[in-house]
């Protein structure tokens, strides 16, 4: 922790991950709701949702792996996470079946991206000595995303589904663009 802690941008990259599993995955149990209550789909529809998000995670690990990962991490990582934000939001406010599960398509691979290049500048930074330890402090904050889908379900019972994806999208880009802002080490990573 201390060595994350003295290793930029290692600290932003950890707190933007816990931020991310803890407030932007708070549209993964409202998938189901969205399903049954707004689409009126039922569990075919909720199928090929989930589909759709699952194929879009493939073609974002295809595409990494073909096209390899942007030099500008940082920047990566910003604007994977207002598209994934922006099709949270839009997911919302969908009232189409193939709306919503283009939305979500993109959102899986734009989180493919974000996910590459959180990593790789995890494992390029952390050096040889400390990659494994640093390694476990990135395993705990990518593990949060559970405690996420408990605040995203209560943010939902709180405010209404719509506004827990809104609060969530908040929560997320912002926070993300104050990162790269204030961080010099982050927009060079």
């Amino acid at each position: 922790i201390a060595h994350v802690r003295r290793t930029q941008p290692l600290l932003v990259v950890a707190a933007l991950a816990l931020q991310q599993n803890l407030m932007a995955v708070a549209i993964m149990p409202l998938v189901p709701v969205y399903a049954k209550e707004v689409l009126d789909v039922g569990a075919g529809g909720y199928g090929l949702l989930a589909g759709a998000m699952g194929a879009g995670f493939l073609t974002g690990a295809l595409a990494v792996s073909v096209f390899g990962n942007f030099p500008r991490r940082g920047l990566t990582m910003l604007l994977m996470g207002a598209v994934w934000d922006g099709c949270a939001v839009a997911f919302g406010f969908s009232r189409s079946l193939p709306l919503s599960m283009g939305l979500l398509f993109l959102m899986a691979v734009s989180g493919s991206y974000w996910f590459n290049a959180a990593v790789t500048v995890f494992q390029t930074r952390a050096g040889d000595a400390m990659r494994g330890r640093v390694m476990s402090v990135w395993g705990i904050t990518a593990q949060m995303f559970p405690v996420g889908w408990l605040v995203g379900g209560a943010l939902a019972e709180a405010f209404g589904n719509q506004q827990a994806l809104i609060i969530s999208a908040l929560a997320g880009t912002p926070v993300a663009l104050a990162f790269y802002l204030l961080s010099p080490s982050f927009r060079r990573a």
